[in-house]
């Protein structure tokens, strides 16, 4: 965007000045759309545009259609913007620049080795910006040239050392190739060069993980979360990989850590503490949880999993309460702390209406139970 509005105000500043209108003057709406555009006044500079007659033989046809073309191009018309900037061209348009908006013009409709031809054209001083060699490489990957795409990138690192995006792109391309070891190596590279911020390591550690590389995405991610500490995009970033590499208590304390800046995550710490095994701290954060339908469910599956029946059985009230009671999965949940606890009744009220075929089979099996046990009452002791 800052490249757009700069090439814009060089193409502008090289269009004739706008003469001061006299009172007996009719409006010039090509030099008020000029002076709207350096403004940044794009609509208001279209609407000057829409009262100029096209057929006025006396219109500067190359000032108005390079304002034409820049204004379609701001709003993603690249077919519209094509054509005004090829006429503004033919019409006698001079100034190279105007082939760097062509260029984006082509790119947008798809036609890359019309965006090089362009960009060829566009003068030997814009060939060294840093955003027209990232142009142009990504022109040729578009093409499928991939190496002439590295290439390119790999020249503009050694011709400007200084100027880490090219590197940074080449680490991107080795990911997109599969080539995920190098790419790691790269990467690493570009920090120690370049001292990449938050958003760059995220990026090639999310790039990494999504790849399919999650043990290669930690060591990006991980410097995030040292040198970021406070932020939720590195913390939970970094979590969802400890998951994916079987790191769960890791995880979990991540996102406990998290929870005191985010409390909507508190619930999620303590799934991962449940799910690592440390139940009773589970417990503990489930407390802290606001959300009060989800805190209930949770502490239900905790008292459950530590056999805690007559603490399930107590939870009746809250359940109802939330109405989480007119689901399945809770019903037998409560059905079958009533069964622990002695409450064959009670137990049977919370199995009728149980739909679920699971659900269902599990209810029969349960009824079976208490019926052995109403038989034979020693043998539920």
């Amino acid at each position: 965007m800052m490249l757009r509005r700069l090439l814009m105000l060089c193409l502008l500043a090289a269009l004739p000045a706008v003469a001061p209108l006299q009172a007996s003057d009719e409006v010039d709406y090509v030099g008020l759309a000029s002076l709207l555009l350096k403004d940044g006044h794009y609509d208001r500079a279209e609407g000057a545009l829409a009262n100029v007659d096209e057929s006025d033989e006396d219109l500067d046809r190359v000032r108005y259609f390079t304002l034409k073309g820049l204004i379609k191009l701001r709003n993603q018309l690249h077919a519209e913007a094509k054509e005004a900037l090829n006429t503004a061209i033919a019409a006698g348009q001079e100034d190279p620049v105007v082939y760097l908006y062509l260029a984006q013009a082509h790119f947008g409709l798809n036609e890359y080795r019309e965006t090089l031809q362009a960009l060829q054209k566009a003068g030997a001083e814009t060939q060294g910006r840093p955003e027209i060699v990232v142009f142009r490489a990504q022109a040729h990957w578009q093409l499928g040239e991939k190496f002439k795409a590295w290439d390119v990138l790999a020249d503009a690192s050694e011709q400007f050392p200084e100027t880490g995006e090219f590197l940074r792109r080449r680490v991107f391309m080795l990911i997109d190739l599969g080539m995920y070891r190098a790419a790691a190596e790269l990467g690493l590279e570009y920090i120690q060069r370049f001292g990449a911020e938050e958003p760059d390591l995220l990026a090639i550690g999310r790039a990494l993980r999504q790849s399919g590389e999650p043990e290669r995405a930690l060591a990006f991610l991980e410097q995030a979360y040292l040198r970021y500490p406070g932020s939720k995009s590195a913390m939970l970033e970094l979590a969802h990989t400890y998951l994916e590499t079987r790191r769960t208590l890791a995880a979990a304390r991540l996102f406990e850590q998290a929870a005191a800046f985010y409390p909507e995550l508190t619930s999620e710490a303590s799934e991962l503490y449940r799910d690592a095994g440390h139940t009773m701290h589970a417990l503990n954060l489930n407390a802290r949880t606001a959300d009060s339908q989800k805190k209930f469910k949770q502490r239900l599956a905790l008292l459950v999993q530590l056999e805690q029946f007559e603490q399930v059985a107590a939870m009746e009230r809250d359940l109802k309460r939330v109405g989480l009671t007119e689901e399945g999965s809770v019903r037998y949940a409560l059905a079958y702390a009533f069964f622990k606890t002695g409450r064959f009744e009670k137990a049977e009220s919370y199995l009728a209406g149980l739909s679920d075929p699971d659900l269902f089979k599990q209810a029969t099996n349960l009824r079976s139970a208490m019926s052995s046990c109403e038989e034979s009452p020693w043998a539920c002791l």
